[in-house]
């Protein structure tokens, strides 16, 4: 009984943090809560066709075109969306500035 009150109260807390930060715009940081403040950041534009929401972490940071700003580094990181019903993820290395571009060509009719 006791395990089921304690993974109630968890359920709980977690749906209210997620309101939380959904209220407070926390979904749409193109920083993405990581960096430290001062840390070397690096530029990354990303752009679609057609436009779609653009997924950085899991994280939904907005409708293309969208500029993230990402710690530099040399581990690549995923960015994800969703064209024409197929999902798609590039994996790029944000060592420098640089343009994603993610582009479905329309469905030929037969």
């Amino acid at each position: 009984m006791r395990v089921v009150i304690a993974a109630s109260i968890v359920i709980v807390l977690a749906v209210v943090t997620a309101v939380v930060v959904v209220m407070s715009g926390g979904t749409k940081s193109t920083q993405h809560d990581g960096p430290p403040q001062g840390a070397d950041l690096v530029e990354i534009e990303v752009r679609s066709k057609p436009r779609a929401h653009v997924y950085y972490n899991l994280r939904d940071v907005g409708l293309s075109p969208v500029t993230l700003h990402v710690p530099r580094g040399t581990t690549p990181i995923d960015l994800a969306m969703s064209l024409n019903g197929k999902s798609l993820i590039k994996h790029i290395v944000p060592d420098h500035p640089q343009t994603v571009d993610f582009f479905v060509p329309p469905t030929q009719k037969r």
